[in-house]
């Protein structure tokens, strides 16, 4: 594979591209569930796992929730703080792929749609924090981040040219929207979302199963 090496400015995503946190997203959304008297149906808190806030709350309210979409927003937060601040790890090469951006003169940013209060203590827990040049959080902005617009405000704040930007997601949707904005795309490989890996493999600029792939010796790939 060729490293992903020619750009000014890497934008990552969290829940599934650098925190491998989808199992504890399965957990949390079944123990909201199960607060509200609602037993999940086998796969479907793993398939909620992958989904955006909006997404899981289009699915609740058909299960009979009437909570507003930021109680349940928040709700759903303070059950994954304890999550985030103790119990998720990071992808495989993770850590030593932000290092080398790092020591390479690249410039960092954190894109997520993951409030402060759940990817800070998470970064900071496995020393990555402090790697990152910028952090934007969909919550703070307009847009979600199906939405070009947000990958154009990121690629501003990090005074980048989106087409010297690449992002890094697991999910179709989120690389779809970088490549409209211009940039450079590697899908990242998370089994909670599969389907998304293969459809996006095809039109992104390279897709990875972990983060060793773009540190390996080209000799030996």
């Amino acid at each position: 594979m060729k490293k992903a090496d020619d750009f000014d400015a890497a934008i990552f995503d969290l829940d599934g591209t650098l925190l491998d946190s989808n199992d504890s997203w399965a957990e949390i959304d079944e123990i909201y569930l199960l607060k509200h008297g609602i037993t999940p149906s086998p796969g479907r808190s793993a398939e909620m796992a992958s989904s955006s806030y909006e997404e899981v709350y289009e699915q609740i309210k058909k299960l009979g929730i009437t909570d507003s979409f930021e109680d349940f927003k928040a709700e759903i937060n303070e059950i994954a703080e304890n999550e985030y601040t103790n119990n998720i790890g990071l992808k495989d090469g993770a850590e030593r792929y932000l290092r080398h951006l790092k020591d390479s003169g690249k410039k960092t940013a954190l894109l997520t749609a993951s409030p402060e209060k759940l990817y800070k203590p998470a970064l900071k827990a496995h020393g990555i924090y402090e790697l990152f040049d910028i952090f934007l959080s969909a919550e703070n902005t307009d847009f979600d981040k199906y939405n070009e617009e947000i990958y154009f405000l990121c690629a501003s704040k990090l005074q980048a040219s989106p087409n010297r930007c690449i992002v890094f997601d697991d999910l179709y949707k989120c690389i779809m929207a970088a490549k409209s904005a211009g940039m450079k795309t590697v899908c990242v490989y998370d089994r909670y979302s599969q389907l998304d890996f293969f459809m996006a493999r095809g039109f992104s600029d390279e897709y990875i199963y972990s983060f060793s792939d773009l540190l390996a010796d080209p000799k030996t790939t």
